[in-house]
């Protein structure tokens, strides 16, 4: 679970924050959501596998450019990328990424 210096869980840093770590923690849930491996995932926005690597693990984040060609190939927003924003998802997709965040939380409470 994704925490900040602050101590929010996983899900506030997934809407709203907008930390290297709640960057990557939103790419991986959406990569996860479409079904995809990261080399996948990162090929559409022409990242390479090592960076993307460091995007997901918090210590970067994608250029604008690459947000960019990730918005464009799978239906997602700068503003989710960088804001934690879901209000601009389509609603498929908004739904995806709740419905996942929400069973995790229900499997970390039933451990």
């Amino acid at each position: 679970m994704a925490y900040t210096q602050s101590g929010m869980g996983e899900e506030d840093e997934i809407y709203g924050g907008r930390s290297n770590v709640a960057i990557g923690a939103r790419m991986q849930i959406t990569r996860e959501v479409l079904g995809l491996q990261q080399n996948e995932f990162c090929a559409a926005a022409n990242i390479k596998p090592s960076m993307y690597s460091q995007i997901e693990s918090g210590r970067s984040r994608p250029s604008i450019d690459a947000a960019i060609r990730l918005s464009d190939n799978y239906r997602i927003t700068l503003d989710w990328i960088f804001k934690g924003d879901p209000s601009g998802l389509d609603f498929g997709m908004g739904k995806l990424i709740y419905d996942t965040l929400e069973g995790r939380k229900q499997r970390r409470h039933n451990i």
